[in-house]
């Protein structure tokens, strides 16, 4: 299960790579598949095939690596994802992965989420989207 260079498409509809196949990018990627295309990157690959099969994505839209790689998104043609969405499960590996997103490849159009507040703040000055669940539950309560 592994896109190519040449998969990646010509669709008409914008494209949101989803950094992360647990369940927050498989339900992500279920939720835009009718008006995004939908690029999935994740280094489990039962999670890709999992992803792939809740949103009903072609396999060569799902590529298995590690984000963390310049080689690996210089692979998938990251640049030419419009927004992305990083959803990995440790805000370390998410901090790594949005420095390469931002440094390397000038990207600007970057949710990501992230857990530990003072991660958050190191990243808040990247012009990036932060989001937090505890941060976000405590503003819809507050």
């Amino acid at each position: 299960m592994l896109g190519t260079k040449e998969s990646a498409g010509t669709s008409r509809k914008p494209k949101v790579a989803i950094i992360g196949a647990g369940r927050s990018g498989r339900k992500l990627a279920e939720r835009l598949t009718s008006s995004w295309e939908i690029l999935i990157l994740d280094k489990n690959p039962e999670r890709l095939k999992l992803a792939a099969k809740q949103a009903g994505l072609a396999e060569e839209k799902c590529f298995l690596g590690d984000a963390t790689s310049a080689i690996f998104l210089e692979e998938v043609q990251i640049e030419k994802a419009y927004q992305i969405v990083v959803l990995v499960s440790d805000d370390k590996t998410t901090e790594e992965i949005v420095k390469l997103l931002t440094q390397r490849f000038h990207r600007k159009n970057i949710i990501a989420r992230i857990l530990d507040e003072v991660r958050a703040e190191a990243l808040r000055n990247l012009d990036i989207v932060i989001v937090n669940p505890f941060e976000t539950s405590v503003n819809l309560i507050a």
